[in-house]
């Protein structure tokens, strides 16, 4: 998905992979919910992320979207 938008990717899956045992078992993170994490680190989201309209939508259209689709 990352190359296929953006040509490259920013890590290595090893890297990626180190990054979500992290966020995982850590205790520095322990109880760092609801937070986005780049890298490792704790970041702000993309803008849209706080549009309250355009997460509305895309869990309206989640939820369309998965009770179409159920096994």
């Amino acid at each position: 998905m990352v190359r296929e938008w953006f040509g490259t990717a920013r890590t290595t899956v090893d890297e990626g992979a180190r990054y979500l045992l992290r966020l995982a078992v850590d205790e520095e993170v322990k109880g760092m919910t609801g937070l986005y994490f780049d890298q490792g680190r704790p970041e702000r989201a993309d803008p849209q992320a706080y549009d309250e309209e355009a997460r509305r939508r895309l869990r309206e259209l989640t939820l369309r979207w998965i009770s179409l689709h159920r096994v």
